[in-house]
C-alpha cells in the first residue's frame, strides 16, 4: 500500500496483510535524502502517477464514478460486500482491457 507522509496506519495495514510504503522525506537536521532515498522516493512518484492516472480514467469513462453516490449503494450488500465495491471491481476490470495508460515506447 501506497501513502503520503504522516499517515499513522501502519498497524491497521499490517493486520490486512499488507506494508505500507511512504516515501522518504528530508527531515529538519539533515540537508539532504540520501541517494537510496532519492531513488526509492522517484520510483514511488512514478508509480503513484500511474495510479492517479488509472483513478482519473477510471473516473471519465464510467458516469456512475463522477457523482454522487446513492445510499443504497453504500448500505446494501451482495455476500458480504457493498454494491459500490462491486461496481468499482467491475469498472477497474474494465479499464484493464483498455490500451495502456502508460506510453511503454
Amino acid at each position: 500500500m501506497l501513502a503520503d507522509r504522516g499517515f499513522t496506519i501502519h498497524e491497521a495495514v499490517a493486520q490486512k496483510g499488507a506494508v505500507l510504503t511512504i516515501p522518504d522525506f528530508q527531515k529538519k537536521d539533515l540537508n539532504q535524502l540520501t541517494p537510496y532515498q532519492v531513488e526509492n522516493t522517484r520510483g514511488l512518484a512514478r508509480i503513484r502517477i500511474h495510479v492517479e492516472r488509472v483513478i482519473g480514467s477510471v473516473h471519465n469513462k464510467f458516469r456512475i464514478t463522477q457523482g454522487p453516490i446513492s445510499m443504497t449503494m453504500l448500505q446494501d450488500m451482495y455476500e458480504g460486500v457493498r454494491f459500490i465495491d462491486y461496481i468499482l471491481r467491475v469498472s477497474c476490470m474494465l479499464i484493464n482491457l483498455c490500451d495502456s495508460i502508460v506510453d511503454i515506447s
